[in-house]
């Protein structure tokens, strides 16, 4: 979770916009998915497209707020666009988790599953 974040803050987050380092918009946060273990929010679902929707998971603690309807990640679009697949509708694996991390170039998943 973002420091200076609350749990209740990332919980209005679900349907504001999510935009790229350059501020090129990627999609919208449709989901937030939260460590089984510890229960904080860990990873937020991003969803674009009507008819060929594409689904990326992006780390929560790489969120800043841009506005009351808008969030920025430091990556390019085409890197969270490109995230490993994952089952988006249930609990993430230590596998997805682990690969999510290394996509993101970020530390390794010591929590536990992912859980919408």
């Amino acid at each position: 979770m973002p420091r200076g974040m609350t749990r209740a803050d990332v919980m209005t987050w679900s349907g504001r916009t999510l935009v790229d380092r350059d501020g090129q918009q990627i999609g919208q946060i449709d989901d937030i998915f939260y460590d089984s273990r510890s229960g904080e929010p860990e990873w937020g679902h991003v969803s674009r497209g009507l008819l060929r929707k594409r689904e990326s998971l992006v780390p929560l603690a790489e969120m800043e707020t841009v506005d009351d309807k808008t969030m920025r990640v430091p990556f390019a679009e085409d890197e969270v666009m490109s995230a490993p697949p994952v089952q988006v509708h249930g609990s993430l694996t230590h596998d997805e988790k682990e690969a999510l991390y290394r996509h993101y170039r970020m530390g390794g998943a010591e929590g536990g599953q992912g859980e919408r």
